[in-house]
């Protein structure tokens, strides 16, 4: 079984983890915006997890990014593993991990169903133009 983390305050990111729970495959769903979620409990810190999506497979290895969605593809129903194979080609890998990359730094301004804090950086403050805090 694997173990997917994902932000459930993030519309995107909930969205997109409902639709694949609908396969009811072999996999774990942590939502790591839930109240009792500690990071430390599965080895991992939570600043890097509100940063990327994260996946641990069977054997204990941590998958992130593009990487933890090429695991998830590979575990769900067709036509998901076919996915998986085509963005692992390697003009559209490096691409795909580009664009995630873009997304991960975006969503920070995109609604949330809550609001938790974002992962401060200790060498410069995350702030808006006006002041607020970032938020996740």
């Amino acid at each position: 079984m694997i173990k997917v983390f994902y932000d459930g305050a993030c519309y995107v990111c909930d969205g997109e983890v409902n639709h694949y729970k609908k396969h009811k495959k072999n996999i774990a769903w942590v939502n790591i915006a839930s109240p009792d979620f500690e990071a430390k409990q599965y080895s991992l810190n939570n600043n890097d997890l509100q940063r990327k999506l994260h996946a641990i497979n069977s054997d204990g290895q941590v998958f992130t990014g593009i990487d933890a969605f090429v695991l998830i593809w590979k575990t769900l129903p067709k036509p998901y593993p076919y996915y998986a194979k085509v963005i692992k080609l390697p003009l559209i890998y490096s691409l795909a991990k580009i664009a995630y990359a873009c997304f991960a730094r975006l969503r920070v301004y995109l609604p949330k169903k809550t609001s938790c804090p974002m992962p401060q950086n200790n060498q410069s403050k995350n702030t808006l133009s006006s002041g607020n805090k970032k938020t996740w």
